[in-house]
């Protein structure tokens, strides 16, 4: 039984979730989102206080899951000097991802990145799936979430894309 640790990284979200895997189906084991909003603080600041915020999670969640075999993160593409918005959020997301990666490597558990592209195609059916089109590939692994998470995941796609980055992670694709 394989147990994996996927994140979808964010600046003021990262989703995240623990499948397991027998070799012949995924399982859902938990999943949610860890929330840190920025407001007004000032970027340097709010980055040192989401490093420390994503430490205790990654730690937390190792804790509660200590059979976790491997960590997966969605890449966190670098963006270039066009937009400081985007660019600002990308580089406070790969923050947060090389912090869970950073904890995951001291608790010698091997870590992986996947991009956005093979997930969309794995688990939304093509490479330029929506995120409902994820979200809804999601749903026919784990039926039962449609239920619990619906009308969150109507806005807000970090958790299920969490959950496809670790189905992709594991060899699972949505049926053709």
């Amino acid at each position: 039984m394989t147990k994996l640790l996927s994140l979808d990284p964010g600046a003021e979200r990262m989703g995240w979730a623990v499948l397991e895997d027998d070799g012949e189906e995924p399982w859902w084991v938990d999943s949610g989102i860890w929330a840190f909003p920025r407001g007004d603080m000032d970027f340097q600041p709010y980055k040192l206080k989401l490093i420390s915020f994503i430490t205790g999670r990654v730690t937390t969640t190792l804790s509660w899951h200590s059979d976790i075999d491997s960590l997966v993160s969605e890449i966190v593409p670098a963006v270039g000097g066009g937009n400081f918005v985007v660019a600002t959020q990308s580089y406070l997301a790969n923050s947060a991802a090389c912090t869970a990666q950073t904890i995951a490597i001291q608790h010698r558990i091997p870590t992986y990145q996947i991009g956005a592209t093979t997930i969309k195609k794995n688990i939304g059916g093509k490479k330029d799936a929506t995120k409902v089109r994820v979200r809804n590939g999601v749903y026919e692994f784990f039926p039962f979430l449609k239920e619990s998470r619906g009308e969150l995941w109507k806005k807000i796609h970090d958790e299920s894309d969490a959950i496809a980055a670790g189905l992709t992670h594991l060899g699972y694709s949505v049926p053709k």
